[in-house]
């Protein structure tokens, strides 16, 4: 399997900006009402209940882990663009998240709303850096400056993962400016059986390189998630669902 053109590819980072890391409209916004917050926590406890439908046995013990450690005392609401309605909880330390484990991520789980007011989707968002934050309000301006295009000093990563904690892909970062994007897909093997295939990190670098990380190989056909040394990663097999929404890419 060929890699797309490298120059679609970082022309995509800017729609990735925009469609999949949005978890930057944490702004100081003034707290919802009580009524308010009991109402959006029931919109989101009702939503995870519904991704389950589609999610392994393994997904549907991660979705319930999710639910017992989201942090709804600080959740909030904001616009993206000033005019899509977002939602962040914070997810507590507690939440065992197999997928970067080894990286120490501050998760967040972001909704984007629809103009009805309903969940479209959601999203884990792990933040991975030396700087680290101090607080979850450092976080949130941290987030609200991302989406702003006011970074200027962060190096780190902001990676994304399926609310059944498997690994897509990942923004890598130098002093603010993009080092690499890097994709979970898969490619064929050539000179093995037509099964065989090989799972991998491609690659995308701001010069213009791309380069492959192989993680191992399987056979059988295209499946939308591969486990591997104990990991789940989504894999781009041209098409599908993503927890029952339409795949990335």
């Amino acid at each position: 399997m060929k890699p797309p053109p490298i120059a679609g590819r970082l022309q995509n980072i800017s729609v990735l900006l925009i469609t999949v890391l949005f978890i930057s409209c944490q702004k100081e916004s003034s707290p919802q009402s009580e009524s308010s917050n009991n109402k959006t926590t029931s919109k989101i406890i009702t939503w995870l209940e519904k991704q389950k439908a589609t999610a392994s046995a393994e997904g549907v013990a991660k979705i319930q882990s999710l639910k017992k450690n989201l942090d709804f005392s600080l959740l909030t609401t904001g616009l993206f663009n000033s005019e899509e309605p977002i939602i962040i909880v914070p997810i507590k330390k507690s939440f065992v998240a197999t997928s970067n484990a080894d990286r120490n991520p501050i998760n967040s789980l972001v909704f984007f709303l629809d103009n009805k007011e309903d969940i479209r989707r959601g999203n884990i968002l792990q933040y991975i850096s030396t700087q680290r934050v101090s607080s979850r309000r450092v976080l949130a301006n941290f987030f609200d400056r991302y989406y702003n295009f006011r970074i200027t000093d962060f190096t780190g990563s902001l990676v994304y993962v399926t609310v059944t904690d498997e690994i897509a892909y990942e923004l890598n970062y130098i002093k603010g400016s993009v080092n690499y994007y890097k994709s979970v897909e898969i490619k064929q093997l050539n000179g093995l059986t037509e099964a065989c295939y090989e799972l991998g990190w491609y690659y995308y670098w701001s010069d213009g390189t791309v380069t492959w990380k192989p993680i191992g190989r399987y056979y059988g056909d295209c499946l939308p998630v591969r486990k591997i040394n104990g990991q789940t990663y989504r894999v781009n097999c041209g098409g599908g669902e993503n927890n029952g929404e339409p795949a990335e890419e």
